[in-house]
């Protein structure tokens, strides 16, 4: 028998191993402690990636089995591809990709062997991290129960004590005698050893007790608690991991008919629309009298959004009936005529956004429309074939989610706030007789400084636009001074370092004395 468990009563089964202390008490902590040196004050910048990486690897190492972290290992890698849009710039899409990939380490590493499905195990670890403060009860009845509390508070385990301080007390004062001895022999290691203690004195001393630190510690500690020690999955599986069953109609010509009707309807209303705009918005016909351009082009956008994904909504629930139903050709061709017709109601909603862009101006959000435009065209392409596979509706979710998992982490590579503040500037100089929005182009950040330089730099058009640039310009070029005499490399990021200093430049090139006086 193994001796690490012959010890033990014979009602003390040995935990299980996502029940083990030990991570709780020396990883985790360590985990913590880096998290506030790295995010409390500074703004997240390069480590914040790492920091998920960390994590991450934390996991594959404390839960994977030997030979089962290929999967988990492909995240970590796809986490560390992932920082490196973090150094460039810090963002939503990259804090959600970090997010899943996160998720998906640990739903593989901890709990592959007792949930079937990929999306039941990622989606494990979501709801593990949703109901993470659950496991604070956990850790203080483990920790009650544990070797290390019973020891000492029993008193026949006294002689355990004492054995365990003599093992200890050699190696102690032999350090304690060895290091008095190092600090007198040598003096870099002397003033080493007293950077450190006056470090450790001066944290201590100077520890922000205010009420917004202690909820970001309880916060950090729980997120470290949940990772090293994830929660054990439910009994049943999540009800958004079962199997969508089809629905099973008692009158199969009724079902048919309905189905029919429904397509024949909707592809007749559809191509009444579709038809307007092809003659209306594509070939630039004259508007019937009271209707406006404007009103055409602009009104509609969101209104039709929502109808092509009603549409595709009620696509999936028609083809999640029965498969003698579902299987009907007259059926499949009705759909994938729909479908065709939904495309070309999302052409038409492009169209619609270039001409706004092209009578006003482009914004990250009008991009942003474009890229939900282009996902949700890919999922009408997925939708097609699966009305043509019959495939299940899980399957169909499935791969939507993987689509806009994508989506997201192509997104976090780029600069959409400078693309828009080029494009603007680049439709400013082709034509003179639109004006600039600069209020909109300073809070794009970042992204929209060089072309705030650009305009600034201007020799050609002494105009109050490029007046009001220059201003702009040795403004965010005080304000960035001072920002950089305050952060380190915690909160660097690159765009926003080269921004900066391509700001610090033009505006000492247009206004010199300004900004050297900024700089005192």
């Amino acid at each position: 028998m193994n001796s690490s468990t012959s010890d033990l009563p014979l009602d003390a089964a040995p935990p299980l191993p996502n029940e083990r202390i030990w991570p709780a008490l020396t990883i985790a902590p360590l985990l913590v402690l880096m998290a506030d040196y790295l995010f409390w004050r500074p703004t997240p910048g390069l480590p914040f990636g790492l920091y998920f990486c960390l994590a991450a690897i934390v996991v594959l190492f404390l839960h994977a089995p030997a030979g089962r972290r290929r999967r988990p290992a492909i995240a970590c890698g796809l986490m560390f591809l992932a920082s490196v849009a973090t150094a460039l710039e810090t963002s939503l899409t990259n804090t959600i990709v970090l997010a899943a990939l996160l998720a998906v380490v640990v739903g593989e590493s901890c709990y592959r062997e007792v949930v079937g499905t990929a999306w039941a195990r990622w989606s494990e670890a979501l709801a593990g991290w949703l109901c993470s403060l659950g496991r604070w009860p956990w850790f203080f009845r483990r920790l009650s129960s544990s070797a290390l509390v019973s020891v000492g508070l029993s008193k026949a385990n006294t002689d355990v004590v004492a054995r365990s301080l003599q093992a200890i007390a050699p190696a102690a004062c032999l350090g304690i005698v060895f290091l008095v001895v190092f600090q007198m022999g040598n003096a870099v290691f002397s003033q080493f050893c007293g950077r450190i203690s006056n470090a450790v004195l001066e944290w201590i001393q100077n520890f922000d007790f205010s009420f917004g630190h202690l909820v970001f510690w309880l916060a950090i500690s729980t997120v470290a608690l949940v990772l090293v020690q994830p929660r054990k999955p439910g009994a049943q599986p999540r009800f958004w991991t079962r199997q969508w069953s089809r629905v099973v109609r008692t009158d199969r010509t009724v079902a048919v008919w309905q189905s029919r009707f429904i397509l024949f309807v909707l592809n007749a209303l559809f191509f009444t629309v579709n038809t307007i705009d092809v003659s209306y918005l594509w070939q630039h016909a004259k508007l019937p009298e009271g209707v406006s351009f404007s009103q055409f082009v602009h009104s509609g956008v969101y209104s039709l959004i929502f109808a092509v994904l009603l549409s595709a909504v009620v696509l999936a629930a028609m083809f999640q009936q029965s498969l003698d139903i579902a299987r009907g050709r007259g059926l499949k061709a009705l759909a994938l005529l729909w479908i065709g017709q939904n495309l070309l109601l999302i052409a038409g909603v492009v169209l619609r956004l270039k001409l706004y862009v092209d009578a006003y101006q482009l914004s990250e959000l009008r991009v942003y429309v474009g890229c939900f435009l282009l996902l949700v065209t890919c999922g009408f392409v997925l939708l097609a074939w699966h009305v043509v596979r019959e495939g299940s509706l899980n399957g169909l979710i499935f791969r939507n989610v993987l689509a806009i998992f994508t989506l997201f982490f192509v997104l976090q590579f780029l600069d959409v706030a400078g693309f828009v503040a080029e494009f603007n500037v680049g439709q400013w100089r082709s034509n003179r007789s639109r004006t600039l929005d600069f209020k909109y182009l300073e809070s794009l950040g970042p992204g929209g400084w060089a072309a705030l330089c650009s305009v600034a730099s201007t020799t050609d058009r002494v105009t109050s636009d490029v007046i009001e640039a220059r201003e702009r310009v040795v403004r965010l070029a005080g304000a960035e001074i001072e920002r950089r005499a305050q952060s380190d490399w915690r909160s660097y990021q690159s765009r926003r370092a080269s921004a900066g200093q391509q700001v610090i430049r033009t505006a000492a090139r247009v206004d010199a004395a300004v900004i050297f006086t900024l700089a005192l």
